[in-house]
């Protein structure tokens, strides 16, 4: 079935790629090699993209599904980008991912 947000996102990656924007997307979790290996990617809580806008400024995104709500460690890493300069936001769409990025500092 897939992750529901999956279509969201690469449809704001697209839209902010044509904004002049890098962005990477970003994945967290715990992940098994094929002989039973444990490793972790990212850390809870990582934005599920991350990037620059054309001016350089460092943005984070975190993508939900209209109505879905982020959990409280995605709050606490959006919170921390913008103490720190950066710009960042929940988006639904790429309309919103635009606008979160469009608010130079």
């Amino acid at each position: 079935m897939g992750n529901p947000e999956t279509p969201i996102m690469n449809r704001i990656m697209a839209r902010l790629s044509e904004h002049g924007c890098f962005v990477l997307r970003t994945n967290s979790g715990v992940y098994y090699t094929p002989d039973g290996g444990r490793i972790r990617i990212g850390f809870p809580g990582l934005s599920d993209m991350v990037g620059c806008t054309d001016k350089g400024q460092f943005f984070a995104i975190e993508v939900k599904v209209p109505g879905k709500k982020p959990r409280e460690n995605q709050k606490a890493f959006l919170e921390m980008v913008k103490r720190h300069g950066g710009l960042a936001g929940v988006a639904t769409s790429p309309e919103e991912a635009i606008e979160i990025v469009s608010k130079q500092r």
